[in-house]
């Protein structure tokens, strides 16, 4: 009997799925298939490791348990490799282990035939032209290859990662599969590659960084000290020389040469996350961040919900995009994928993320994988159940069994502390009963099951301990209780010498019920009367620009060598996302010493100019010398112009300037 990668993908699919139907649409292949499967399977598994179906439900013993221990003799079992299977094999002895290229002694040791391993070859050499990996053929049609050894390093890094993973200090297979543990059988990575599991352990305990991530810095390491490669950093050096990264490396890794710590050092700031600065290593910075906005305004309109003012998916999104963009800029794979399980659960989410992504792909030049695009949507299903959370908590069903007098005391309790229209009490059988009832909560002393419409469920104690009101307050109730800076200021009229943060903490831990506190303002300001001008017409572009960033000079916000990089930035071919509006141009570029505060300036053109085939009727120059501070007012303006461009366009400048500075949150609805 012959088994073959899919016999061993529903072996994996046996953990999480255990009827036919499940299978069927999760695999895509027929339940008749499925069946058939099994029964080869079967054929090979220990009597008492066998699957058995029965009717829908499939009921397997062996879920965890080792294959060496279900199969008959896992050796012996004929084994039919797949395509990919055959081409990594293929680069694990011709790459990795840089044997000699001989299609009869590949396709004996492959056990396939020459025909099927040259059209495997061509196949391969598409595959390797996206790594910058040339697979060709001499005059006698010999193969061999050619590639700069910064190449080889990410195209081997990559692909080791899908096969190994480094865990309780040695490298294992990354799967439980039998090609998996064929695979690193024939490698043998804990024989050929040192590992200095100290030093990994200080760069883990100092770096924020996914333990996929982690998995490739640890490869690329291992290659370094293994195949010795000519490597070259001249780029940006002293960037990366000045970083906390590059002294975690010099400290740890002092025998290498300096262009091994560079590249070290551009790889771990590339794939770690850094909250503060997300995007610090790449020059295009604010071009990639006006682009996620893009990104999250786009995926809200397409799904009819509203993300643009969610701060966590912002900064989360940001998060993942510097490590995303990395390795899609070095070709490099993820070695674990959740696509198939994202197609199945969010289909409808993926398929839009991947359409707003090729015009992101487009902006920035390069390819986003599908497996990287699977990831994000996390981000947004994530950001989506927040708003579910979120929603203003009116109506509210309370379910529960122990009676009138509990249900009525909960009641009672919710109308203290929440300003709620309505409270309905259901039994358990009422609640059953119920159809076409819509509640923003339901709030219950027994278990249940989550609803079909996913409206939140909160079980709580009967008495409504401190810990649920906690929970409660989580969501957005408007909330019937005393704001404790309020309440505070009140007792500082009438009392002398009160000890404000020990009264802060006496109400925290033991008034907590009755108090809450407003989350803190943004008080930072970037907009100024000054740095808003208006002129009849320009006769350029570049002077329209001078003009709106010379505001910024005249009050020392940046010196004149910050107005040549706005010009050269706006002016290049590349600089396709200039506009933020059908009529508005954005012209920004990096700090490079040359900007002293965070500022936004503007220009109104009585008359519009022409420029990149679109009419200009405003300008709006930015300046910043810190990152991230600005995000929610440069949102909220982005917000503004994708819905209210010529309204906002028409105000005066006073008009202009008011209406920005009076709306802390802008509502554009």
């Amino acid at each position: 009997m012959s088994l073959n990668k899919k016999h061993f993908e529903l072996l994996l699919s046996l953990e999480k799925l255990n009827t036919l139907t499940e299978l069927s649409t999760f695999l895509n292949t027929s339940e008749r298939n499925i069946r058939y499967q099994i029964e080869e399977l079967n054929f090979e598994l220990k009597e008492e490791y066998r699957i058995t179906i029965n009717k829908q439900n499939i009921t397997w013993s062996g879920i965890y348990a080792p294959y060496e221990l279900v199969f008959k003799d896992l050796n012996k079992i004929y084994y039919s490799f797949s395509t990919t299977e055959r081409t990594a094999l293929f680069i694990l002895y011709s790459l990795v282990f840089k044997e000699s290229i001989n299609i009869a002694l590949f396709s004996k040791k492959l056990e396939v035939s020459k025909p099927t391993l040259k059209a495997d070859m061509k196949l391969l050499q598409e595959k390797l032209k996206e790594s910058k990996i040339y697979l060709l053929q001499n005059d006698s049609l010999d193969y061999y290859f050619e590639y700069s050894d910064i190449n080889f390093c990410f195209f081997i890094i990559s692909f080791l990662n899908k096969y190994i993973i480094f865990k309780n200090g040695k490298f294992n297979p990354r799967k439980k599969s039998f090609f998996y543990s064929y695979f690193f059988e024939k490698l043998e990575p804990n024989k050929i590659f040192e590992i200095n599991t100290i030093a990994l352990n200080k760069i883990r305990n100092n770096i924020s960084i996914s333990d996929d991530a982690f998995n490739l810095f640890i490869i690329f390491i291992c290659l370094l000290k293994f195949y010795n490669p000519n490597l070259q950093y001249k780029e940006n050096i002293n960037f990366f020389k000045d970083s906390y990264e590059f002294a975690i490396i010099n400290e740890i890794f002092p025998d290498l040469t300096l262009d091994y710590k560079l590249w070290l050092c551009d790889f771990l700031i590339g794939i770690s996350y850094n909250i503060k600065n997300p995007l610090n290593i790449f020059e295009n910075w604010l071009n990639i961040e006006i682009e996620t906005y893009k990104i999250i305004l786009e995926y809200s309109n397409l799904k009819n919900v509203s993300l643009t003012e969610d701060k966590i998916l912002h900064q989360e999104l940001l998060n993942h995009l510097k490590p995303l963009l990395y390795r899609s800029l070095k070709n490099m794979t993820l070695g674990s994928s959740i696509l198939r399980e994202i197609k199945h659960d969010y289909n409808d989410s993926f398929e839009i993320c991947k359409n707003i992504f090729l015009n992101f792909e487009k902006n920035l030049n390069l390819k986003i994988s599908d497996d990287e695009i699977a990831f994000v949507v996390l981000l947004f299903e994530r950001a989506i159940q927040r708003t579910l959370k979120n929603k203003k908590i009116k109506n509210i069903a309370i379910i529960c069994n122990f009676g009138i007098s509990t249900s009525s005391f909960l009641k009672m309790r919710l109308k203290d502390l929440f300003k709620i229209n309505t409270i309905h009490t259901y039994s358990l059988q009422e609640y059953q009963n119920i159809i076409n009832k819509k509640f923003d909560l339901i709030i219950t002393t027994i278990d249940l099951e989550e609803r079909v419409d996913k409206i939140p469920i909160v079980k709580v104690s009967p008495i409504l301990t401190k810990t649920d009101i906690e929970t409660l307050k989580k969501f957005s109730f408007d909330i019937s209780m005393i704001n404790t800076e309020e309440f505070i200021s009140e007792i500082e009229n009438f009392c002398d010498n009160l000890e404000v943060e020990k009264l802060k903490n006496l109400i925290k831990n033991k008034y907590s019920s009755f108090f809450y506190e407003k989350p803190l303002e943004n008080n930072n300001k970037f907009i100024e009367p000054d740095l808003f001008y208006e002129v009849e017409e320009v006769s350029s572009i570049e002077e329209g620009i001078k003009i709106c960033a010379s505001l910024l000079l005249k009050h020392n916000y940046i010196d004149k060598s910050y107005i040549n990089a706005l010009l050269k930035s706006t002016l290049s071919n590349k600089n396709d996302n200039i506009y933020i509006g059908d009529k508005t141009i954005f012209p920004h570029c990096s700090n490079e010493n040359n900007v002293f505060d965070t500022k936004f300036s503007f220009l109104k053109l009585k008359k519009p100019i022409l420029f990149k085939d679109k009419k200009c009727s405003l300008i709006i120059c930015f300046c910043t010398n810190q990152k991230n501070i600005y995000h929610d007012f440069l949102f909220n303006l982005f917000e503004i112009l994708e819905k209210r461009e010529d309204e906002f366009i028409s105000l005066s400048l006073i008009e202009l300037y008011d209406y920005l500075r009076r709306y802390k949150k802008i509502s554009v609805d």
